[in-house]
């Protein structure tokens, strides 16, 4: 997570800059946008805190830690991982670090807990969720990680 943090505390500088350079910081309507920046590199800053956001493989699932929310799913919740292409199309419209990420598919009984958008948006990938970018990991090396914590939690429900 730190890249996209980076990326949205560079363009939250260079909008402030940009509206302190330009005179305009006593305008009502450049108060708001010069407010709305300020708080995106807030959250921006919180991002680059070392285990401000995580993913941890546990006995029971996955969860998800991030600085605005906290998910956590279960094994069972879940039938495999799948790499995911932002830019199929080869045109490269996503940079690198975003071009790749690790979606999810859920089991039936799963599915109509998710939203209709969600669904939707996912669908179009070939899965029912994503997960954020691990740091220090690629996409492809965090699918075979979890498809193997999955296939081993289905080994360990077997044997019990």
């Amino acid at each position: 997570m730190k890249r996209p943090a980076c990326w949205g505390l560079t363009l939250s500088a260079a909008g402030l800059a940009v509206i302190f350079l330009s005179g305009h910081a006593g305008d009502a309507g450049a108060r708001v946008f010069g407010f709305a920046l300020a708080s995106l590199a807030l959250v921006c800053v919180t991002c680059l805190i070392p285990g401000s956001s995580r993913l941890v493989v546990g006995e029971e699932g996955i969860t998800l830690n991030q600085v605005l929310w906290r998910q956590h799913i279960r094994w069972e919740r879940l039938r495999a991982f799948t790499l995911i292409d932002f830019d199929g199309t080869g045109i490269g419209l996503s940079p690198a670090w975003a071009r790749y990420s690790v979606g999810y598919l859920v089991t039936e009984e799963q599915l109509p807990a998710l939203s209709r958008l969600a669904r939707k948006f996912h669908g179009f990938y070939g899965c029912h969720g994503s997960l954020p970018p691990v740091d220090g990991m690629s996409a492809d090396e965090l699918v075979a990680l979890l498809n193997r914590a999955l296939a081993s939690s289905r080994r360990r429900e077997e044997e019990a």
